[in-house]
């Protein structure tokens, strides 16, 4: 024989409980008090829910009546999924600023030849920016060498920029950059002019770089380009990123976001998979049998 569906209203002398969350409760009672023909003691219904939250069988303390209880609060779990939701987007968003931003705007080259020795030798790795807005006397940087009629992306470092003029002449030490002295600290051996196939002077158009390798007896640059290029030289728009220290705190930051990102995943897996088994435990409690009165 089906439950009786229908509900009585709750006496005005009946105080109302408080349910589990000391959130006000609704006693609701049967308009029976007894169980229904043919339906044996602890047959009666299950625990179950309603839109205001979980309903609980019980019986009253004055009259013995059967009835419901129904709490208005909220279910076991929940704020600890809401948790997992937001630890899993945070996770997600670092995780795809640091691979992203790390793979697309910064990222990491290997030196394929010795023509940067000894700042960057051979299979060193580097870290450009490609999110540069301009360069300058000795920065290091990504270009394509289109320019110098190849078909790959090459490393030099910026040695004179649009207006400057860049010379050299046979038994000089050093370069002269506007009439003056170039003083090169980072060059192999410390020879500036090594390797230099004669006397040049250029001046450099604007928009354009003059580049040249930190190994200068072993480096295909600007100096052996008069022919395939206005001067040597390369445009602007060729350069691709610009060399930056890999303990630059922007490098650090992305690099510690993809393992922190990973770690938050994991964080909110495990408060989802905890707030599953504490509702999932809720359900099951809500529909163990009662004995009747």
């Amino acid at each position: 024989m089906p439950w009786p569906r229908r509900w009585g209203r709750r006496k005005a002398s009946e105080p109302e409980a408080a349910g589990p969350d000391g959130q006000e409760s609704q006693r609701l009672f049967l308009d029976s008090g007894h169980l229904p023909d043919g339906v044996p003691r602890g047959a009666g219904p299950r625990r179950r829910c309603s839109r205001h939250g979980p309903v609980q069988f019980g019986r009253t303390s004055e009259q013995g009546e059967q009835g419901v209880i129904v709490t208005q609060g909220r279910g076991p779990g929940r704020r600890l999924g809401v948790a997992a939701v937001a630890l899993l987007v945070l996770g997600g968003v670092l995780g795809c600023v640091g691979g992203l931003g790390g793979h697309f705007f910064m990222p990491t080259r290997v030196m394929p030849s010795d023509h940067m020795r000894p700042s960057h030798p051979a299979g060193g790795s580097m870290v450009f920016n490609l999110l540069v807005a301009g360069v300058d006397h000795g920065d290091v940087v990504l270009f394509d060498a289109a320019a110098w009629g190849e078909r790959h992306l090459s490393v030099e470092r910026v040695i004179a920029v649009g207006g400057d003029r860049i010379a050299y002449t046979p038994g000089d030490r050093t370069l002269t950059l506007n009439g003056r002295p170039l003083e090169e600290p980072y060059v192999l051996n410390g020879d500036p002019v090594a390797g230099s196939p004669g006397a040049f002077s250029v001046q450099v158009p604007e928009g354009r770089l003059f580049l040249l390798g930190d190994n200068r007896g072993n480096s295909a640059d600007s100096r052996f380009r008069f022919e395939a290029a206005e001067g040597g030289t390369v445009p602007l728009s060729a350069v691709k990123g610009a060399l930056i220290d890999e303990e630059d705190p922007l490098v650090v930051g992305l690099r510690s976001a993809v393992p922190a990102g990973g770690g938050v995943l994991l964080l909110g897996a495990v408060c989802g998979v905890t707030a599953l088994r504490l509702r999932r435990r809720a359900v099951t409690a809500d529909t163990m049998p009662f004995s009747g009165v």
